[in-house]
């Protein structure tokens, strides 16, 4: 039994080609145009989660830095009382708690707005000014 290929004139077919060229390459360059797009999109989000991980890192170290350093002078000095020495331990329990190496952090912004609330109540505790924007290179969190 004859296919219906068979019995299709040479010249229709090559009309054929001719009016689904257009089909043929406009399916052909989406697909390239997304691939394109799709490896594009995978580079962007590595350099801004590359980025963004830096800033949060650096704000976390930040934070941690000063509580330790308060720790020490507390632990030496009560003067300032008990309340700052746990607000300080309650700001490194939560920074202890942040994982150093995990792909998704899905409550990573509100644990910094924790992080952030409990380093202004230190601030408070002990009358140190949490605002660093009076410097020209100032540290803004």
């Amino acid at each position: 039994m004859a296919t219906a290929r068979e019995h299709v004139d040479p010249l229709d077919a090559a009309f054929d080609d001719i009016f689904l060229a257009e089909e043929k390459f406009t399916n052909q360059g989406y697909q390239e145009g997304f691939e394109l797009g799709k490896k594009a999109g995978i580079e962007e989000g590595r350099v801004m989660g590359i980025s963004q991980g830096r800033s949060v890192g650096s704000e976390v170290g930040f934070y941690h830095g000063f509580a330790c350093s308060w720790k020490v002078i507390l632990e030496s000095d009560s003067s300032k009382g008990p309340r700052a020495l746990k607000a300080v331990d309650a700001l490194l329990e939560l920074i202890w708690r942040i994982p150093i190496r995990n792909n998704e952090y899905p409550t990573l912004t509100e644990d910094m707005d924790r992080i952030r609330a409990k380093f202004r109540q230190l601030c408070s505790l002990l009358g140190v000014s949490a605002d660093f924007g009076n410097t020209k290179t100032s540290l803004s969190f």
